[in-house]
């Protein structure tokens, strides 16, 4: 893209331009102003193999529950309704407050109207997003999902960390 620029606006201009994916864009400016949204400057980014290897653990301490209630989950399937909910920017208590339960350990979904199967489902997937993203917080490390909806954050929050931008180009 970089390329096609110098050709329309020339080398000088194109050197102004911030250019990059949404992930990498939020990445760099969260590495700058990490700590407004209450992240450290070293932290990671783990990649989808990476998030599976950290659900698939917290997936199994919740086999119990889950053959009690008949539920059958991957951990691929997981990470897929755990990104999902991110993309919407739910957090874990929004999940929770879907089940219609509250969001201490000892709280069980309220099966209460005919959606006992679904209520089930939201909340074991609501505590394994939350215990997920506890991990991710102790070991300094941000998901591409959270990319996003920090970067969203920081710029909705911040307004002075995009002052200086005055045209956003998408090009898919």
């Amino acid at each position: 893209m970089r390329e096609r620029l110098k050709k329309l606006i020339g080398p000088g201009h194109t050197g102004q331009l911030k250019m990059g994916t949404f992930h990498a864009l939020c990445a760099r400016f969260l590495r700058i102003h990490s700590t407004l949204v209450g992240l450290d400057t070293n932290f990671t980014i783990c990649d989808a193999d990476e998030g599976r290897k950290i659900i698939a653990p917290i997936v199994k301490k919740h086999k119990d529950y889950t053959e009690e209630k008949g539920i059958v989950l991957t951990d691929k399937g997981v990470q897929s309704m755990i990104s999902k909910a991110k993309g919407k920017g739910k957090l874990p208590q929004d999940i929770f407050d879907e089940a219609n339960v509250n969001q201490s350990a000892d709280a069980l979904p309220n099966s209460n109207g005919g959606r006992g199967a679904y209520n089930d489902v939201k909340y074991i997937v609501g505590r394994i997003y939350e215990e997920y993203e506890l991990t991710l917080r102790r070991n300094n490390s941000l998901d591409f999902d959270d990319l996003l909806l920090y970067g969203v954050e920081l710029f909705s929050t911040f307004k002075q960390t995009v002052s200086w931008c005055k045209h956003v180009l998408v090009d898919e």
